[in-house]
């Protein structure tokens, strides 16, 4: 009876509800239809303006494949609940696992998650209202808008967001499937609209339409568009040809959002035939391919209705902020102009306009409550290992999942929100992010490489030993297909900080913060071991030797 020592109960407690077709829009919503594509859309231009964002999408499909290939062929060997975290602290090391994924899976996630809930507010809420003062004339509804847009307002509108995304989190799976189903038909009728109203615009029709918007929210009349245009080439900006450099270059910005969509690995203990290789790569492979070229057409579609100079301009305008004398970016009434209110633009039907709003909405909210059970599932598993205290691994019988992590998860998301609503520059912190992400990417391949060598047995049972290329199993050559798309990232960010990671005074607590995660998430997990050995008498390494039970 050796098991209940080792770890904290003999079954997970979950149950494999989650069929092929949900789980591929888990992996779909994941990678973010109108969320996390925002930031790849805004920071591309600045960071590389000569990046054809269209041709980036379609690389980081290629580039990205056999990472993918590494997620979905390691997690169908062990398709328990934590994902890569387990066959990482298995294979590589538990102390460099609890690391990464601690760092990936945790802490940023936090981050993303509040983000996102603040994203609900200021992209789903306040344009709608602003929109309809602005068609009808009515200037309390600007009032209201710009009050609902206020930092109290988007803090509280974004607790309650995050409370109702732990509550959706806590029945379990089946419940929060279903829920999926109703919110990813309405982002596909959001996706429908922004796409439609793209493809039938002109940048003359833009310009129009975006002067008079600017011209009755501020009062004053002028040819705003162009007016974008001169105050970025006054500051030194020019528009900079396409090239197949900067093209490339942008993947690792591309893949802030393409680098999600296979985070069902973290609930493998929840969908049906986990372990069958084929279908796993079809969940996660099948969601980059399909996002890909989402976000490819959308940014084609986009340039083509809005005008490349003035797009570039905008967003070169909203990272220099306040190094722009009079930045006419700060007269917008968002925050964050983004594709989205730039695309609520071209259109005077208010019907439109709310179908757009809830498209996004729903969007932003399932994928706040996605990241709730993600967090909460990587919880469990590491508790399973006596990492956690054990309450944060309890799962009941009537809600199966791990309310105790959920409810810690919102207050942690709370704290998140608070800093992202009071201090927005850390916001530009968060270009590190990537980095935050990439030593998962490494420890996924090696991990991957290892395989057969270190758990022979493991490998044999599962579906990818049958497969090999030249003699060498498919997940060694993945692995290390991976490990040079990894250094590849690594590079980009070191020999262009500036430009993705921001200012030096970003960039540089950027990636202290980054680096700090990393190294208190090892010190923690020493002092766990310890604990655990010296005042409890139990050695979590031998957890580590056995893959955890379903």
């Amino acid at each position: 009876m050796a098991q209940p020592e080792v770890f904290i109960r003999e079954k997970s407690g979950f149950t494999r509800t989650m069929g092929f077709a949900d789980a591929l829009i888990f992996n779909m919503i994941c990678i973010g239809f109108f969320t996390a594509s925002i930031f790849s859309y805004q920071l591309s231009p600045f960071a590389f303006p000569g990046a054809n964002i269209s041709i980036t999408f379609l690389l980081t499909i290629v580039l990205a494949l056999p990472l993918y290939l590494v997620w979905s062929s390691m997690s169908s060997s062990m398709p328990r609940t934590g994902g890569d975290y387990i066959y990482q602290s298995r294979i590589v090391s538990p102390v460099v696992a609890f690391a990464a994924s601690f760092s990936f899976t945790i802490f940023w996630q936090f981050w993303y998650d509040a983000s996102f809930a603040i994203q609900v507010t200021i992209q789903s809420i306040v344009p709608p209202i602003l929109r309809a003062g602005y068609l009808s004339g009515d200037p309390g509804l600007m009032q209201l808008a710009s009050a609902t847009g206020s930092e109290l307002s988007v803090f509280l509108i974004t607790v309650v967001v995050l409370g109702l995304a732990a509550l959706a989190a806590s029945p379990g799976l089946p419940f929060y499937v279903k829920l999926q189903r109703v919110l990813f038909a309405l982002t596909l009728m959001g996706v429908v609209v922004i796409l439609y109203l793209y493809a039938t615009a002109t940048p003359a029709i833009f310009r129009s339409n975006f002067n008079d918007f600017m011209t009755a929210y501020t009062g004053t009349s002028q040819d705003w568009y162009q007016v974008i245009i001169d105050t970025a080439k006054d500051n030194g900006w020019t528009l900079v040809e396409y090239n197949w450099t900067d093209t490339l270059l942008a993947v690792p910005i591309t893949l802030m959002c393409m680098g999600y969509g296979f985070w069902t690995i973290f609930v493998f203990s929840e969908v049906k035939r986990a372990n069958d290789f084929k279908l796993a790569t079809y969940q996660m492979v099948g969601a980059l391919v399909i996002m890909g070229l989402l976000f490819a057409s959308l940014y084609a579609v986009m340039i083509n209705a809005v005008g490349r100079e003035f797009y570039d301009a905008l967003f070169w305008l909203y990272f220099m902020g306040d190094a722009v004398p009079n930045n006419p970016v700060f007269q917008i009434p968002l925050s964050n102009p983004n594709y989205i209110f730039l695309a609520d633009m071209l259109t005077g039907n208010m019907v439109l306009s709310l179908a757009l709003a809830i498209g996004t909405g729903a969007a932003a909210f399932c994928l706040v409550t996605q990241i709730v059970i993600v967090i909460s599932r990587m919880i469990t598993a590491m508790t399973f290992d006596r990492l956690w205290p054990a309450k944060l691994g309890y799962v009941g019988t009537k809600w199966v999942s791990p309310i105790y992590a959920n409810f810690v998860i919102f207050l942690v998301d709370v704290v998140f929100a608070w800093v992202g609503v009071y201090y927005p520059t850390f916001s530009f912190y968060s270009g590190a992010a990537v980095l935050g992400a990439w030593l998962g990417y490494v420890v996924d391949s090696v991990a991957a490489i290892q395989f057969k060598k270190k758990m022979p047995e493991v490998y044999e049972a599962s579906a990818v030993s049958r497969y090999e290329i030249a003699g060498r199993p498919l997940t060694e050559i993945v692995g290390w297909l991976n490990l040079i798309f990894c250094a590849f990232i690594l590079y980009v960010y070191a020999a262009y900080w500036e430009y993705i990671l921001g200012l030096a005074e970003f960039a540089i607590p950027g990636v202290l913060l980054v680096v700090s995660v990393y190294i208190g998430s090892a010190i923690y997990y020493m002092f766990v071991k310890w604990y655990r050995m010296n005042r409890q008498g139990i050695d979590i390494t031998l957890a580590f030797r056995q893959i955890p039970p379903e």
